[in-house]
């Protein structure tokens, strides 16, 4: 049995066969490998494996060998080869995609959501080539592709709740996608006459042809790790403050009114005093025994996540170089990290002030030019986490240093809401030098920001 499948892939090796969805046009001397393996109750198994090779720039080999063996020990077999032109005669032309989000199906029955997503490929000279739905899923999409033969030079997808995990997915699978601005992207669609899926796909079709558009970074898998540990924590700790307010404001309806709290023992003050105010009232009583075993979860959920951050921050070389920076603590730098992810997205350090929407706005049209408040642009926590540390630093870090003393001499002139906003770029763009150089912060002699 042996034998004729060697024989039956020697045969299939020297005769290549069109397959109906042949190989992707890949660079020259670059390799794709897929490979599968299943196993039946019945110890029925089988395997597939999947290969191509870009030959040159203008070639590119697939082989596809599949094999069986069931329970009987019976074996069997096939394989085949077969190249990017043997599909069609316009196998090789340029192609531009754009994908758009149609629909959500609800099902109430697997109570599962399906997405669909809308597409529409177009060529070099603009012309649309082919259109259709598909799940939105990875798989759906190459697998929409395959079935038509298409091979797509440049896939754009508008950010959105599924980007992240399409943009990962397609590009695990070899596919040349780029997730672009969905807010830019809208004012280049809104100029359409009609507004449909369809044309809004054929928008991002010909977005992607003109390579008219903003690409999105998209954070690696680590990042979003991080991001999610802190905003975990933060969740908690929020959920924690809107219990006590609650409560506040429940108890002062009957004159009862709670004393300042310390974080003492996971501030158990507030739960002595709330049971204290339930002995007064069969009702407040009974709020009072739920409360008291829900604010006792939230602050010892916290406090782990509190303590999982520190060891993280701890153990992180980049996280430990930037909490030397007066005022950023293992959250900052934390968050920091998370958010930028990769250092070398700025050519000039300067530049994350802009990101984080702490440089001032600018109108200018002819005789008339302004600067107003900082844009405010965006992740909205970091920025704040960002004043924080300024604020701390201004007020509260004792050691000076060239950064305090210029915040504190900005904080006289400027006033301290200002000087905080400025001490918070300042200390943004510091983090990133000392990131792209490696160094630890001199308190003698700061980097140029």
């Amino acid at each position: 049995m042996r034998s004729a499948f060697c024989l039956t892939l020697l045969a299939c090796q020297l005769s290549p066969a069109d397959a109906p969805a042949g190989p992707w046009l890949r660079e020259e001397g670059t390799t794709f490998i897929s490979s599968s393996f299943s196993a039946t109750y019945f110890y029925d198994l089988s395997q597939s494996t999947y290969i191509e090779y870009g030959l040159r720039e203008t070639l590119t080999l697939g082989f596809d060998q599949n094999t069986a063996q069931s329970r009987f020990g019976q074996q069997s077999g096939h394989a085949t080869w077969c190249d990017c032109g043997g599909r069609s005669p316009v196998a090789n032309e340029v192609r531009y995609v754009g994908l758009m989000d149609i629909s959500r199906e609800e099902n109430d029955l697997w109570n599962i959501m399906l997405v669909w997503m809308c597409h529409c490929v177009v060529a070099h000279d603009g012309k649309p080539i082919a259109r259709g739905t598909c799940p939105a899923d990875p798989e759906g999409v190459a697998g929409w592709f395959r079935n038509r033969s298409l091979t797509p030079r440049r896939i754009v997808h508008e950010s959105g709740m599924l980007s992240i995990w399409l943009q990962r997915g397609m590009t695990r699978l070899g596919l040349p996608t780029t997730c672009i601005d969905a807010r830019k992207a809208h004012k280049s669609l809104s100029a359409r006459l009609n507004k449909s899926d369809a044309t809004d796909a054929e928008g991002l079709a010909q977005l992607a042809r003109t390579n008219w558009f903003t690409p999105v970074h998209i954070r690696s898998e680590e990042a979003d790790r991080l991001r999610s540990l802190i905003g975990a924590r933060e969740r908690l700790i929020r959920l924690r403050k809107d219990l006590e307010g609650h409560i506040r404001g429940v108890l002062k309806t009957f004159g009862i009114r709670m004393t300042g709290i310390g974080q003492g023992r996971q501030r158990q003050a507030f739960r002595d005093q709330l049971a204290a105010a339930g002995e007064t009232d069969p009702i407040l009583r009974t709020i009072a025994d739920g409360f008291i075993a829900a604010h006792s979860t939230l602050c010892q959920a916290a406090d782990d996540l509190d303590k999982a951050v520190k060891r993280k921050a701890k153990a992180h070389p980049v996280a430990r170089r930037l909490m030397t920076i007066p005022g950023v603590g293992p959250v900052n730098a934390l968050s920091f990290i998370a958010l930028v992810d990769d250092p070398n997205r700025f050519s000039r350090s300067s530049d994350v002030g802009a990101f984080l929407g702490l440089t001032p706005k600018r109108h200018q049209s002819g005789e008339m030019d302004w600067s107003g408040r900082v844009s405010k642009c965006g992740d909205g926590t970091m920025r704040g986490l960002l004043f924080e540390a300024a604020s701390c630093l201004i007020r509260q870090v004792k050691r000076f240093s060239p950064l305090k003393s210029w915040a504190v001499r900005l904080a006289g002139r400027r006033g301290f809401r200002k000087a905080a906003v400025a001490t918070a770029r300042k200390i943004a763009v510091l983090m990133l030098t000392i990131w792209k150089s490696g160094a630890d912060y001199q308190w003698t002699k700061e980097a140029t920001a």
